[in-house]
């Protein structure tokens, strides 16, 4: 079995899971982290590692953010890829501005990929308007999924 985890890292990020390219999980945040809930699955899957593929948004500090803010954002990016690094995975790394293009959403917001997402998954992870985050994971996941044509290359 082929396994993507695909991450919107942001505070509001998630992970999307696919198993031979069907999304079948969702890993949220826990205390405002990703980095243990996704260090706990990718553990779990390191016995198969070249089976696993793990994208992450390319992020950049967003255009009007404090210091802080930006420096948070990019510490938690930071924690995801060293996660990745640390356990042998070598994470795929693609900016927000290559998949969203790809995927019809460029300059529109994020409930757009909430739209999209429902769109092609109907709304078992989708339900609530705080899972903009779910859905970019997934969309991104899926933007691999169809640049490959699989999940693992």
């Amino acid at each position: 079995m082929n396994v993507l985890f695909s991450i919107d890292p942001g505070k509001t990020g998630a992970v999307a899971v696919f198993a031979d390219n069907m999304l079948t999980d969702m890993i949220d945040p826990e205390n405002g982290s990703l980095t243990r809930p996704f260090a706990d699955r990718l553990l779990d899957a390191i016995d198969f590692r070249h089976q696993v593929r793990v994208v992450i948004e390319k992020v950049n500090g967003a255009p009007g953010q404090s210091g802080p803010a930006a420096f948070n954002f990019g510490d938690g990016f930071g924690q995801l890829k060293g996660v990745c690094i640390g356990l042998g995975f070598n994470p795929v790394l693609v900016p927000p501005a290559t998949w969203k293009v790809a995927m019809g959403l460029r300059g529109l917001d994020k409930s757009a990929s909430i739209d999209a997402a429902v769109k092609l998954w109907g709304n078992k992870f989708f339900y609530l308007k705080k899972h903009d985050g779910r859905a970019e994971a997934a969309l991104l996941g899926q933007y691999w999924i169809q640049q490959l044509g699989k999940a693992v290359a």
